[in-house]
């Protein structure tokens, strides 16, 4: 399957699922559509080329307001640690997120997901990683450091995936996200 492709489908299921009620869903690859453009994590108080951290692949953010409910960054192809913890960090590191240069809100009850691909599972290194996380992002003093849940996610099929990310949707919609505490 074409790299993105994965992740377009996840952002069209998001949507098909979210119909009349008032979300939306931005997301990185697919047709050319209001809803596809660049999701940016930058640092600084101004976007160029030179403050971009990362790309992020989905946003399903409030209609009304631009807050960012959940962000989602899907690893087709890799399971290596490195990639997954330069997700979450160039994400937590930065000042702001923007949909099309167009900034979104990031809240206490925004929720970061990073999914990767992995025909076997490793649940103790996914937990380690957790952990360590959990233990770091307390003490980053960036904008971006506000988001209220960092999950990571491995999954073996593209079913798996679609019912781990709806299911995290679903708990967000019923505000039934437990949210870390910040120290």
């Amino acid at each position: 399957m074409a790299a993105g492709k994965r992740t377009a489908q996840v952002a069209q299921r998001l949507t098909e699922s979210l119909i009349g009620q008032p979300y939306r869903v931005l997301y990185d690859h697919g047709p050319s559509a209001e809803a596809v453009g660049r999701i940016v994590s930058w640092y600084g108080d101004s976007q160029n080329h030179e403050r971009q951290l990362s790309f992020i692949d989905i946003a399903v953010v409030r209609a009304d307001t631009d807050e960012i409910c959940l962000l989602i960054e899907v690893e087709e192809t890799t399971n290596k640690p490195k990639v997954l913890l330069g997700d979450v960090l160039s994400t937590l590191l930065g000042e702001s997120i923007s949909f099309r240069s167009k900034p979104l809100r990031i809240s206490e009850r925004t929720v970061l997901v990073v999914a990767m691909h992995s025909a076997q599972p490793h649940p103790e290194r996914l937990a380690y990683l957790d952990k360590q996380i959990a233990q770091i992002q307390p003490h980053l003093e960036t904008g971006n450091a506000r988001i209220g849940q960092v999950r990571l996610l491995e999954w073996c099929s593209e079913t798996d995936l679609h019912e781990q990310i709806s299911q995290i949707l679903q708990q967000i919609v019923d505000n039934r996200v437990t949210l870390s505490t910040k120290g």
